[in-house]
């Protein structure tokens, strides 16, 4: 029996993934992208505690530029809101059972933005309470500093204009650009013949020749309906 010794570099590298700290990961909004002025659901997603402990709650902070906030019924937490005035400025949400470290969860809210904050980025820092201890994601990049510096980074939801083509929606490819569709009726075609040939006994030249000529006509055909198409 062969054995196979991997590298020490692969396995450290293996051991480090495995092993990498809770603290690399956050509390993030997904999606990372929504539509100045028109009401969107953003999810305020996890799958760690603090040092390992269960998660008990999520306290999220609205930043200014959201105009409406309505948290989404979830029967995993208890919802309450904080106002000042008639504007709420922060939405907790309790988890039902604690939110053991490792699991996925997500707490969401739909939120409709203000038209001028098209082009801007929207920081919801997060107080996440645990068992035992608690983690603020809150700190916000400055000015051209790289978001991934931070050790505590605040969710963020970029913000553009309804009519923009920058935001992360699925891109519609016109029918003239898609790819011409399979022609599965050819291709059944070219099989058979090319197993009659063999089955016939031909020569591997026969059966090369009986190929391209099928070639050759499944392009003609979808040459003449490309054509037909226009």
């Amino acid at each position: 029996m062969k054995r196979y010794i991997l590298p020490s570099t692969i396995v450290g590298g293996l051991l480090a993934i495995s092993f990498a700290p809770a603290a690399q990961a956050h509390v993030v909004a997904d999606p990372t992208s929504i539509s100045a002025g028109e009401r969107s659901t953003v999810s305020f997603t996890f799958e760690h505690g603090c040092d390992a402990s269960p998660t008990t709650g999520l306290v999220v902070s609205i930043p200014e530029g959201v105009e409406s906030v309505a948290p989404v019924l979830d029967p995993a937490w208890n919802i309450t809101t904080q106002m000042t005035g008639d504007v709420i400025t922060s939405v907790t949400y309790q988890a039902v059972e604690p939110v053991v470290d490792g699991i996925f969860a997500a707490a969401q809210m739909r939120i409709l933005t203000a038209d001028d904050v098209a082009g801007e980025t929207l920081s919801f820092p997060t107080l996440q309470t645990c068992e035992v201890g608690e983690t603020n994601w809150s700190e916000i990049a400055e000015s051209g500093q790289d978001a991934h510096s931070l050790d505590l980074p605040a969710p963020v939801v970029s913000v553009f204009s309804a009519d923009s083509n920058e935001q992360g929606t699925i891109a519609v490819v016109p029918a003239s650009e898609a790819a011409p569709p399979v022609d599965i009726f050819a291709r059944v075609l070219s099989i058979i013949a090319i197993v009659a040939a063999l089955a016939a006994g031909g020569s591997s030249f026969a059966v090369a020749r009986s190929v391209k000529r099928l070639q050759a006509s499944l392009v003609s055909r979808g040459g003449s309906s490309d054509a037909s198409s226009h």
